[in-house]
């Protein structure tokens, strides 16, 4: 198997392949609102009383302001039962609809995630890099090939993809405001994440994971771009798997 460098931005690292799926991947469903509460979990769950009806979904759908490229910040803020403060970490992210996805968290650590064609390249604080292949085969095989695919669907507003994925919820508010509430339909999907809402306007600003244990991740996206990508953003996804 060869692996190819990110155009010098990951040249002289050692690579490692790995079928075990990630768990800091669980914090892309994790691509943005307000700081995580210990309220987080409770005052959410009202959304999920009632299922999104078609023609709500139509109407948010038109509100959406769709993009092939996006990127910008992210901050997220990951409650824990067991602490009385969340933790936080920031970031940037890259998505490229023909692309894939670069989630690259800057601090308080240095980590980089990758999805594109059906793989997920993660690279840890120390350098080292891991792979996962779409191998057919592999028990992350419904990770590498359906996240990808919801990630898409979550950044670019594709209704129509994410209720094939989704049980789905709709909450709107004011000044054109929105809700949407996400069980996953895939059962290995849903022990990951068993419940996701995302907020916004024209956009999506924010999105919230909840656990069964009451630990929740909130994410806030900031400074978002639609321009297109440099060189050095389009390096991260000259990453080849043969």
């Amino acid at each position: 198997m060869k692996i190819a460098s990110y155009i010098g931005l990951l040249s002289k690292r050692k690579y490692s392949m790995t079928r075990k799926f990630p768990l800091s991947l669980s914090l892309l469903f994790l691509i943005v609102c307000s700081q995580a509460s210990a309220n987080d979990g409770a005052s959410l769950e009202d959304l999920f009383l009632k299922q999104a009806q078609p023609n709500q979904l139509q109407s948010l759908s038109n509100q959406l302001h769709v993009e092939k490229t996006t990127k910008g910040d992210f901050t997220q803020y990951r409650k824990l039962k067991v602490l009385k403060k969340p933790l936080i970490s920031k970031g940037k992210f890259i998505f490229k609809q023909d692309l894939g996805i670069a989630w690259l968290q800057l601090t308080p650590f240095q980590t980089s995630i990758i999805l594109m064609q059906g793989n997920i390249i993660q690279k840890d604080s120390q350098g080292q890099i891991r792979v996962t292949t779409a191998d057919q085969t592999s028990k992350a095989n419904v990770f590498s090939q359906e996240m990808p695919k919801l990630m898409n669907a979550l950044l670019t507003g594709n209704l129509q993809q994410l209720n094939k994925q989704f049980k789905l919820f709709y909450k709107p508010a004011a000044q054109q405001q929105w809700q949407l509430g996400l069980i996953p339909l895939d059962q290995n999907i849903r022990k990951a994440i068993p419940k996701m809402v995302l907020s916004g306007k024209h956009h999506i600003d924010s999105l919230v994971l909840l656990n069964n244990n009451g630990d929740t991740t909130r994410i806030e996206f900031d400074n978002l771009s639609n321009q297109s990508l440099t060189t050095k953003e389009l390096a991260y996804f000259n990453f080849e798997v043969n």
